[in-house]
Order: structure tokens, then sequence, then C-alpha cells
């Protein structure tokens, strides 16, 4: 073992030594030194903040209105498709009370449509917000689409809690 060590160490101390030579420089090269100031970011003035249009927070609340409204049609297509799904519990695929579960089911999700509907046309906005620059509008825009959005979770959630009950085993 000692005669291992013994030949190894002097072998790692001639690792460190090198030959002098012109190696290149991790420093900036004269070209790089001289475009410096050339190089710089060009400063962005900050974009002014369009008023309120009254177009726009009217686009704004009918979407949400339509949400609103879309989400009362889904619970109520949800309730019937409940009952339906509760009454044909255990159906056989292909029998009739699983077609049944599955037209209710389609009906559900036929309901959920206002709501994407009006994701969309928030969306909508906010493209042209992004394309048009910060309005005052954006702050009802952000409030609504989140609104719109916590609808549209419930829904996804509820859809996929009965679309569970009428697939299972």
């Amino acid at each position: 073992m000692m005669r291992i060590v013994t030949l190894i160490f002097p072998l790692s101390l001639l690792t460190a030594c090198s030959a002098k030579g012109n190696y290149p420089s991790l420093s900036p090269r004269p070209i790089e030194q001289a475009a410096k100031g050339m190089l710089a970011e060009i400063p962005v003035a900050p974009q002014a903040i369009a008023p309120s249009d009254p177009k726009t927070v009217t686009q704004i609340a009918a979407f949400v209105d339509q949400a609103n409204i879309g989400h009362r049609a889904f619970g109520s297509a949800l309730a019937d498709a409940q009952s339906t799904i509760t009454k044909n519990a255990g159906a056989k695929n292909g029998t009739d009370g699983w077609i049944a579960n599955q037209v209710a089911l389609s009906r559900v999700e036929v309901s959920r449509g206002p709501i994407k509907d009006a994701q969309a046309g928030l969306d909508a906005l906010r493209n042209a917000f992004i394309m048009h620059g910060p309005s005052a509008d954006q702050q009802q825009l952000d409030k609504a689409v989140a609104d719109v959005q916590a609808l549209a979770t419930v829904q996804r959630d509820r859809f996929d809690a009965l679309e569970g009950a009428v697939n299972a085993p």
C-alpha cells in the first residue's frame, strides 16, 4: 500500500506543472471592450395606461353574466343527471340504463358550454390588452377571469365526479 502512495504522490505533483505559453485569456477582448457602450440596452419608455372604455366594461360584464347564467344551467343539468345516474346505478355497458346515463352525462357536458365561451371571450379581451397596451380596465378583467375560472373549476370537478360515478365498475 505504501508503495502505491509513494508512486502516486510524485505523479500528482507533476500535474500542477505546465509549460509556459500564451494561453487565451478569459478577459474581454479589445473589440469587446470597444463595443461595451454599444451593447447597452435601449431604455424603453413606460406605456401610458389607456383610460377605461365603457364598451370593454360592458363586454366584461356580459361575459361574467353569461358565465353565471351558464353555471345555473349547469347546476340544473347536473341535478337531473345525478337523478338519472342514481336511478340507473350499476347498469351494464350497452343496456338502456347505461345509455340513459351516457345521455345525461352528455347533457351536463353540453351545459358547460357557456362557461367555456365566456372564458374564450375574456381571453380575447386579455389578448387585446396585450396587443394595445395596458388599460384602466385590466384589474376588472383580471377579477372577471379569476371568477369565471373558479366557476369552470367547480364545474370540471363536479363533472369529473359524475363521470367517475357513471364509469365505476
